[in-house]
């Protein structure tokens, strides 16, 4: 029988009914039915601002996730919003071989097929196919809003954020009334650490659109970067008043708040959890923020009862393949043995007038701190994370498994430029240059061989003290998937701690280890102790930290601001009782 076309007035009246009764999946499911046959439909975009304006990602250690990212007028099956899906699975390495010749197809392409691949490839995580095919769809004529949007956001995905911005910018010209497009280019600009400009964007935008919840949202994230609390707290309870079901604004808000009292933010979150105003996402987010302020008040079976709610729902949206990624880990062994890492030392390139710092963990490590320590110094700049590194890891694998190929000095070399080539971009004056892509810890080879110079820094905290804090936080991506599982945890756990015994093994003395409970305990000679192991001559305002300026983008955002405190290693032990499993699981290796 076949399927009864979309009627658009019919599907909105229902969608309309829906969203007054409350229901507001139903009411979304309906809007982005009639955005897929007809993508123009202002009530229908209208609606999906509304109810989901933007795809939710939870802080991560790049960037503190008080930023959401739209993407409008999608016709992906599984994501009927047009909205970026933050937990989507990366590209496959099949995807990643086969990217050069669909590229190479682009221009014999028509318009709709090059959209339709385009939004395909980013879904997929293959940001560079994504944006040479959506910027092949404008270039046939295709200047849409909704296009403009999505290849702004992979030009963005890329690191091309100059390019991005004026992509926004043209894209805001075409539909100056889409509050989303405004959104995303604030946002660009945050992550971007052009955080003046993000404010200026947001603060333009809510002239015009003083009632958007998201540009509220969007302008705590950029003033709190900057260490302005009170600005930041003041913008997250505006949006909470504008959109009580906006779960993202209670998470972000109880972050930057110690609990002290009932206070209006809280019973608001309260009241919106028991009458079930929230959707699934808005809920992850939302049950975060309540378990943070439980625990604030000495409530701990309620705050781990929360907690433990929004990993449950969090974990529906990922996967976390514990055997996948134990054969990652044995290839990684398998191409940086000890002969490989000895045969591709490369003392002659250390020819740079940059000298990076590696900083590498797990998430929550106190990798932050670190950093801001650095970053104090005269001669250093901190990044954050920079994914470069990541991307040629992926390559490097992509190859071993494909031919076995092994690594050469040539490849090395080029590896080694393209990625001086981007810290060159960030570094400003600065001699020192400090990468804190934590998950680097899988890729000490290839920075060993490629970078003689750097210094190479692991961060270690106490197992169960880092594990209860990564599930004490939402994280944005499939990379964390184990985060949202406390046995999970533990294996992951194990599975980093196995690989660096590995470094230990085959690259001794490379790597210096930073303990995070001594540095706490100790900062004065910790400090020094850590400029030394970096060539650094020691500076009296690197113990200063806290009054660095300088934006930062973690959880850690608002810690890093204060003095260097002791004890946070101990708060798992309030919670003992709840994570027998983790315990158990840790201290069983």
């Amino acid at each position: 029988m076949a399927e009864k076309p979309l009627k658009a007035a019919e599907a909105l009246k229902k969608a309309s009914s829906a969203e007054k009764r409350g229901d507001r999946e139903a009411a979304l499911a309906l809007y982005q039915a009639v955005l897929v046959r007809f993508p123009g439909n202002p009530s229908a975009k209208r609606g999906v601002r509304r109810l989901d304006q933007n795809v939710l990602t939870g802080p991560s250690e790049s960037e503190l996730s008080f930023n959401r990212e739209g993407r409008v007028g999608q016709s992906s099956a599984m994501n009927l919003s047009g909205l970026a899906n933050p937990l989507a699975v990366p590209a496959s390495r099949a995807h990643q071989t086969a990217d050069a010749t669909i590229g190479s197809r682009a221009a014999t392409s028509d318009p709709d097929t090059l959209v339709a691949q385009g939004r395909r490839a980013f879904e997929d995580g293959r940001f560079e196919l994504a944006a040479q095919l959506l910027e092949g769809a404008v270039k046939a004529g295709r200047e849409t809003a909704e296009i403009l949007n999505d290849l702004a956001l992979s030009l963005q995905h890329t690191g091309r954020f100059d390019d991005a911005a004026k992509v926004f910018e043209r894209a805001i010209e075409v539909a100056p009334a889409e509050v989303m497009l405004r959104s995303n280019l604030g946002r660009m600009l945050n992550q971007a650490d052009r955080v003046s400009e993000a404010i200026e964007v947001y603060e333009s935008a809510l002239r015009v659109m003083p009632e958007e919840a998201t540009l509220w949202s969007g302008k705590g994230t950029a003033v709190g970067n900057l260490g302005s609390r009170d600005d930041a707290l003041s913008c997250f309870s505006k949006a909470i008043s504008l959109q009580p079901s906006y779960g993202v604004a209670y998470m972000h808000f109880m972050a930057l708040r110690r609990i002290v009292g009932e206070e209006p933010e809280l019973q608001t979150l309260r009241d919106g959890i028991a009458k079930q105003a929230f959707s699934e996402r808005d809920e992850i987010y939302a049950r975060f923020a309540l378990g943070k302020a439980e625990e604030d008040l000495g409530n701990i079976r309620a705050a781990f009862e929360n907690y433990a709610r929004a990993n449950s729902l969090a974990g529906r949206h990922v996967h976390f393949d514990l055997e996948a990624e134990k054969a990652k880990f044995a290839r990684l062994k398998q191409i940086y043995d000890p002969k490989t890492c000895a045969r591709l030392h490369l003392p002659e390139v250390m020819d740079s007038s940059l000298c990076p710092v590696f900083v590498i963990g797990l998430p929550r490590c106190g990798s932050t701190l670190i950093e801001q320590v650095l970053d104090s110094h005269s001669q250093v700049q901190g990044i954050g994370e920079l994914s470069v590194l990541t991307s040629m890891s992926d390559h490097v694998l992509q190859q071993f498994e494909v031919s076995n190929q092994s690594l050469d000095k040539e490849t090395i070399k080029g590896l080694r430029q393209t990625y001086l080539n981007e810290l060159r971009k960030l570094a400003g004056s600065a001699q020192v240059v400090v990468d804190k892509n934590l998950l680097n810890f899988k890729n000490v080879g290839l920075i060993a061989a490629a970078f003689p110079e750097a210094k190479i820094l692991h961060i270690c905290r106490d197992p169960m003290a880092v594990c209860w804090s990564m599930y004490k936080r939402s994280f944005a991506g499939a990379d964390l998937a184990f985060a949202y599982d406390l046995g999970d945890l533990a294996d992951y756990y194990h599975l980093y701690r196995d690989m660096m015994r590995h470094w230990e093994d085959v690259l001794p003395g490379r790597v210096k280890m930073i303990n995070y409970e001594a540095f706490t305990g100790n900062p004065e000679e910790e400090t020094k102790a850590l400029l030394d192991a970096c060539g650094l001559r020691f500076e009296e305002q690197t113990l200063s930290f806290h009054k660095n300026k300088r934006a930062v983008k973690t959880a850690s955002m608002m810690q890093v601001r204060k003095e260097i405190y002791q004890g946070s290693s101990e708060a798992w032990r309030d919670f003992e009782e709840h994570l027998a499993v983790l315990q158990n699981k840790l201290e069983a290796q």
